[in-house]
């Protein structure tokens, strides 16, 4: 046990740690109120100027790191407060902020809807810098869901635009984060080598937010080869600056890389310590990614000083988070914290349920770090089992996958990179600068060939211009003639489809009403049946202005079958078609027969006592085809037609007749005779068409089937 002093001075730590947490607490609680503030300051705006949206924008970008949800809320009233046409640079950066805000909320499928959003908007105004941030962004959310091949892909892609316009700031972020992939898979000598290159880029340009994420990543290459003095050396340096910089975020983020290093060379309260501040300014700014990974170094943390329960909490905990995160990498680190603890607790079972799956992800990620943390677990759960040859397969593993990460050649690859950097520093500065000249001179040389090009297409454009406006002139009457043409007839021929439809629907309609009421079930239903087939081929005929003389009399068969039915099957119909004429290849103009056929069924054949008689036939006379609709009815005397009186559907038949003739020169003109007793002893009406014959297609008078 402590004595009295030994109480004390614990006594007096713990209170001096309490105050500084009160402080820290106090700090960022001013700053959030001051940020709500900011957020409320703008809430007011509905019609804002460019000029102001910019000045939100700015905010926007400013609290990104410390307080994402304000950035959120700002960017959410510049797109309900902007005119896209006026002002669509402001909407990319809105569209962007709200990206980057999400991605650090760990909310990675809103943040990739928003950042493909913001990548379309600068493509659209062709703004290269822009489009290669976003997509470093799209990258880093490849990166943080274990997709690495894909993060590599969009981080070279925005590496080559930034080198293509001379962006050295973009230039050090694409060469960093492609340094991040390489050390994730297991590339040291390649990622501390762009680390450097980025460190260059950094100092020359004086950028201390840069520096500082060069130094946290040399820090962590160090770190991983276990050269810990270095490691904390660049870490220390990285922390610095951001502490002048007043960055919370990466204060946080920071504070956890030191920690690490604590843990690892065994100096877990110290790293506890660290660990915890880490944790309380992550959670109030939010940054739901970095909580998990210092939730899973808590987890570590315990499970050194042995207090396994603590360790599985925070583990699962971890886990937890980066499910909702979808980030397979940081979900297999804290599974396999979970399969340890569970380890070092006797249940080997359920540990080995759960190093067992994340041991699979760990290959298809080809990680070799995770491949080696799980080989490790593997072997004590299996040595737990007492199953000693899995147990010494999987030792294997883990020794040849840590002798590989940690040999003699990797550690003085790493000490060369540094030692080149050191002494060849200028020379690399140089020929940074030799890069920049050359790939002025070659946008200067393609600005050249651009305006030469442009020049081209200009002028080809106006001689083809001119070409077109000529033409233009010559077929201007024609056309406006021809489309006049094509627009009253297709208007007639709705007309005439208007004015006869309704009359015959209402008629059959009503017949039907009658079977049912008649309860003549056989007959409505055959009425049914045929009306449907009628109208669905009126509706297909009334499309064209000609159709085959099959259509037509499919149609005609159809109409004369309802109407017979309608009349209990009063009359014969007869059709005949000389077989000189091809039905499928001749054509005559649609639904121009049915009104003279309905005025033969019911102003004639209706009204007669004896059965009647319905003739239709087609003849081929010399170049044209004769069409005859005949009937045994009262005649048109008896039914009190007369010249002068028509039907509404014979007299809108012969408007059109009159148009197609005027339109297309034939001379189309249905002949109506009354059939006189005193010959042959019959009365009834003939009506007789001479129509010319069309075949295939007719340039003015078809359409295409």
């Amino acid at each position: 046990m402590l004595g009295y002093r030994g109480q004390m001075i614990q006594f007096l730590h713990d209170v001096l740690i309490c105050f500084r947490y009160c402080i820290l607490l106090c700090f960022l609680y001013t700053l959030s109120c001051k940020n709500v503030r900011a957020v409320q300051d703008y809430e007011h705006i509905t019609d804002s100027s460019l000029q102001e949206l910019t000045t939100i924008n700015n905010r926007a970008k400013d609290l990104l790191k410390i307080d994402p949800d304000s950035t959120i809320l700002l960017s959410l009233i510049v797109l309900s407060g902007l005119d896209t046409e006026r002002s669509i640079e402001a909407k990319g950066n809105a569209l962007n902020n709200l990206g980057i805000a999400h991605y650090y909320k760990g909310n990675y499928d809103s943040s990739k809807l928003y950042n493909i959003k913001s990548l379309a908007v600068f493509k659209k105004i062709r703004d290269s810098i822009r489009m290669a941030d976003v997509t470093i962004n799209l990258g880093n959310l490849c990166f943080e869901q274990g997709d690495l091949p894909s993060a590599l892909k969009h981080y070279e892609q925005a590496y080559t635009i930034y080198k293509k316009t001379m962006n050295a700031q973009g230039l050090a972020k694409a060469l960093n984060n492609i340094g991040n992939v390489n050390q994730y898979q297991g590339n040291y000598k390649k990622a501390l080598d762009y680390y450097y290159q980025t460190l260059e880029i950094e100092t020359a340009l004086g950028n201390k937010n840069g520096l500082a994420i060069s130094f946290n990543n040399i820090g962590t290459m160090y770190q991983t080869m276990l050269q810990y003095k270095e490691a904390l050396i660049n870490f220390k340096k990285s922390n610095a600056l951001y502490t002048e910089l007043k960055n919370t975020y990466m204060q946080a983020f920071s504070s956890n890389q030191i920690a690490t290093v604590f843990l690892e060379t065994e100096r877990p309260d110290s790293a506890l310590i660290l660990f915890n501040q880490a944790l309380s300014l992550a959670k109030i700014i939010n940054y739901t990614a970095l909580c998990a990974a210092i939730e899973n170094n808590l987890g570590e943390t315990y499970f050194t000083l042995n207090n396994i329960d603590s360790a599985l909490s925070y583990y699962i905990k971890a886990s937890d988070t980066y499910k909702k995160l979808s980030n397979l990498r940081g979900l297999v680190f804290a599974e396999i914290g979970i399969g340890k603890a569970l380890n070092k607790q006797n249940k080997y079972h359920k540990a080995l349920s759960i190093l067992k799956k994340n041991w699979s992800t760990a290959q298809k990620l080809e990680s070799p770090d995770l491949i080696k943390f799980a080989a490790e677990e593997l072997s004590k759960t299996y040595e737990g089992l007492k199953k000693y040859d899995e147990a010494l397969r999987y030792y294997k593993v883990f020794k040849t996958m840590s002798d590989s990460l940690l040999n003699y050649e990797n550690i003085t690859k790493l000490t060369t990179v540094k030692l080149e950097y050191e002494f060849e520093l200028e020379k690399r500065q140089l020929a940074y600068q030799q890069m920049q000249r050359e790939t002025k001179h070659e946008q200067q040389i393609s600005k050249a060939k651009t305006k030469r090009k442009m020049l081209l297409f200009t002028s080809s454009s106006l001689l083809i211009l001119i070409s077109l406006l000529f033409l233009l002139l010559l077929n201007r009457q024609k056309s406006r003639i021809d489309k006049l043409k094509i627009d009253i007839n297709k208007n007639m021929q709705r007309l005439l489809s208007q004015q006869m439809n309704p009359h015959f629907i209402f008629n059959t309609l009503k017949s039907i009403q009658n079977f049912i009421l008649n309860n003549d079930i056989k007959n409505s239903n055959l009425y049914l049946t045929q009306f449907s087939k009628l109208i669905r081929k009126i509706l297909e005929n009334s499309q064209f202005e000609v159709i085959p003389v099959k259509d037509e009399i499919e149609a005609l068969e159809l109409y004369v079958q309802l109407e017979n039915l309608r009349l209990n099957n009063k009359f014969d119909f007869v059709l005949s078609v000389d077989p000189d004429i091809n039905i499928d290849l001749t054509k005559v103009p649609s639904l121009l027969f049915q009104p003279y056929i309905e005025n033969a069924i019911w102003h004639g054949l209706s009204k007669i006592s004896n059965r009647g008689n319905l003739r239709l036939s087609f003849k081929k006379e010399k170049n044209k085809i004769l069409c005859i609709i005949e009937d045994n009815g009262i005649g048109r005397k008896s039914a009190n037609i007369d010249a002068n009186h028509k039907s509404l559907g014979l007299e809108i038949s012969g408007k059109r007749i009159q148009l197609i003739n005027t339109l297309f020169r034939t001379e189309i003109s249905p002949v109506i005779k009354d059939l006189k007793e005193e010959t042959d002893g019959r009365k009834g009406t003939r009506v007789e068409f001479q129509l010319p014959i069309i075949c295939n297609s007719l340039p003015e008078m078809n359409q295409n089937r």
